[in-house]
């Protein structure tokens, strides 16, 4: 079967015997090339494969859900400081970094700068500075301000080439 479909391909991802195939004809005269995805199968891009990726790899459509994936991933697992050591916390141990850090981190890698300011529920107002958090606290915060399908779509192809290096 054949579709674009969220509920499809959402079910698809959650049953144990359901494979998806990409299937590219674009590679030369008579010949395609099929690219297969599992529920228990890694991500070409995340260590799990999800609807986010599916829809990115797919249908080139870029989502919420996958920026989501993406920015936590970095922030769980490839976060460093200007030192280019993991965050720890006070007693050593290796920690999720916050969202201050894992922008610095993002913008040292050379992330588009969108300086932004937030105000948090205790009312402190908070200054980032790279268009990827940007678009992360747009969608956690949905009154922060707005941002175009282009600028997702290129915050998600930043963020995948930092996942996959």
């Amino acid at each position: 079967m054949a579709t674009h479909s969220d509920h499809v391909l959402k079910s698809a991802l959650e049953d144990e015997n359901a494979l998806i195939v990409k299937l590219d004809t674009n590679v030369g005269e008579g010949t395609a090339k099929a690219e297969l995805m599992h529920r228990n199968s890694n991500g070409a891009i995340l260590p799990h494969i999800t609807l986010g990726e599916v829809k990115w790899r797919v249908f080139d459509m870029p989502t919420i859900d996958f920026h989501i994936d993406l920015y936590s991933y970095i922030q769980e697992h490839l976060v460093v400081d200007s030192n280019g050591n993991r965050i720890v916390d006070a007693a050593g141990n290796l920690t999720v970094a916050n969202v201050y850090e894992t922008d610095d981190y993002l913008n040292r890698e050379g992330n588009t700068p969108r300086p932004s300011s937030f105000t948090d529920r205790s009312g402190r107002i908070r200054n980032y500075y790279g268009l990827t958090t940007y678009i992360r606290n747009c969608i956690n915060h949905p009154d922060c301000g707005t941002f175009s399908e282009h600028e997702l779509k290129y915050s998600i192809a930043f963020m995948i080439g930092l996942a996959t290096t």
